[in-house]
């Protein structure tokens, strides 16, 4: 070890760099190999190597190389995994260099006999490890103490800047999870914040949208022909800010947009959302409105029966819910069922009892998401 009295010289500047580098990685801006090369200056390494695997699997190890690293000898990958197995069973966090890895003797001058020009860290090891390998050409010095304790104080801002990109991959994939989701719901799906801005469409909305049929998107805000709907759209956007969890009145929460080409028209069914942590992209309201489109030309309905299967809705129960998921609103679909608006609205309260949901938005947009797998036409409903 370094004297305590000997002081450990950094490059900030190269540090600095290298935390950008991190940073644009995050972003897709820039490569691993890139961000190794910076890690070898900061480190006065001659090359770099990053290992990475799923712990307990060195068999599916990702690796990449920088600089002047000659292949890793077997034995060395040896010891690597031994270690990574070691690491496992001890409390979970962060190892420093190889030499504060295991206490027996036997680790660290196999090790240091394998190759004395490699230098071992690992930054991480749960749920995937990664390990970096640094190495200094055969004309250099080997590392000394001095060496090691400098690589140890940049490692603390490696770690987190490896926790910031799990992180963020943990979230891509959420997002792109929750995406795919979107994406399979029989019908549109658009998510707007308080300045009518689409913040999100899934597959079925944007193809909707892409299609310029009475509705549109026009610089990121969505755009409605029927300039009467599109009054009503943003006087409720303009009422996001303050509006309640029971949402909107029933005869607002279903709109008509009538297309251009005279096809069956689009019915908006409108509900809003409350955002748990704050919005960036909306200044003024924690909350976004949610607008189901949906779209008769393209039904992808329910049988009753599957609706009594899901949800143990009763007969009368799962015929008004299949109503409503075709688009009707209470009062069409009242009529349709030979019922009195009253009783479907008795209906209602016991399907909202089944599941949970407060407002006809809500079960609406439980439905599309919860039956995506069934495309039988209620049509004869």
């Amino acid at each position: 070890m370094a004297a305590k009295s000997e002081k450990i010289s950094i490059d900030y500047k190269a540090l600095a760099e290298l935390l950008n580098g991190s940073m644009r990685m995050h972003r897709d801006a820039t490569t691993l190999e890139h961000w190794l090369e910076l890690f070898s200056v900061l480190t006065d390494s001659d090359g770099t190597a990053s290992l990475r695997w799923t712990h307990g699997n060195p068999g599916r190890c990702i690796e990449s190389y920088q600089g002047a690293v000659p292949a890793i000898p077997p034995a060395l990958r040896e010891q690597i995994d031994t270690i990574v197995a070691q690491s496992g069973r001890r409390a979970p966090g962060f190892l420093d260099d190889f030499l504060e890895l295991g206490s027996a003797t036997d680790i660290r001058d196999s090790i240091a006999a394998v190759d004395p020009r490699y230098l071992l860290a690992i930054v991480d090891w749960n749920p995937a490890c990664i390990v970096v390998v640094m190495a200094r050409a055969p004309n250099r010095p080997l590392w000394n103490d001095a060496d090691r304790q400098r690589i140890r104080e940049i490692l603390p801002y490696v770690r987190e800047s490896v926790l910031v990109h799990k992180q963020m991959d943990r979230n891509r994939y959420i997002s792109g999870l929750a995406r795919d989701v979107l994406d399979k719901s029989p019908r549109g799906v658009l998510i707007l914040s308080e300045d009518g801005k689409i913040q999100m469409a899934n597959a079925r909305a944007a193809a909707i949208l892409a299609v310029h049929d009475g509705l549109s998107d026009r610089d990121g805000k969505l755009v409605i022909n029927n300039k009467d709907v599109a009054a009503r759209l943003s006087d409720y956007l303009g009422k996001l800010d303050t509006m309640g969890d029971a949402g909107l009145p029933e005869m607002d929460w279903n709109m008509v947009v009538e297309k251009p080409s005279g096809a069956a028209p689009y019915q908006l069914i409108l509900g809003h959302l409350t955002l748990s942590d704050w919005n960036l992209e909306s200044r003024r309201s924690d909350k976004v409105a949610v607008i189901h489109v949906h779209d008769p030309d393209k039904t992808v309905g329910v049988q009753p029966e599957q609706l009594s299967d899901f949800y143990g809705f009763t007969k009368a129960q799962a015929r008004l819910a299949a109503k409503l998921f075709q688009g009707h609103t209470i009062n069409e679909a009242a009529e349709a069922l030979h019922i009195s608006v009253n009783t479907a609205r008795t209906h209602m309260r016991g399907i909202y009892a089944k599941t949970g949901v407060r407002t006809q938005a809500e079960l609406l947009g439980m439905l599309s998401t919860g039956l995506t797998s069934y495309g039988e036409s209620v049509n004869n409903l």
